[in-house]
């Protein structure tokens, strides 16, 4: 979502509302759901945070995986080829973000926008 081609003021706040839907059938992967959450937040920025110790970077699939707990909090990230869901992303509100992808899938995870709860469950 860039707010591209809008008309009226391109820097005017507005809302944005997803609708998730459950994937029926054969959905690629297999999820252990009773996951529990983990009891630390991991930070987008922090290469320490990332399984191998490095941010993802531009074309890169990122996968959130069940039980983690994430904050975006770069200004803007490169372009990814996909981000998957499966666990908690929160869109850090103090500073401006941009996610940038390809492809965003919310499977069985939750999206958060500053305090906002949106559970695609």
């Amino acid at each position: 979502m860039s707010g591209k081609n809008q008309s009226g003021n391109p820097y005017a706040e507005q809302t944005v509302y997803q609708v998730g839907v459950r994937c029926v059938g054969a959905c690629g992967e297999q999820l252990n759901e009773s996951v529990p959450d983990e009891n630390r937040t991991r930070y987008w920025s922090k290469a320490e945070d990332w399984p191998n110790n490095t941010i993802p970077g531009e074309d890169d699939d990122v996968h959130i995986m069940p039980g983690e707990n994430w904050v975006f909090d770069l200004p803007q990230s490169p372009i990814y080829k996909l981000v998957r869901v499966n666990g908690k992303l929160t869109f850090d509100n103090t500073t401006d973000t941009h996610l940038r992808c390809k492809h965003l899938f919310i499977r069985a995870g939750e999206l958060h926008i500053g305090s906002e709860e949106y559970p695609m469950l």
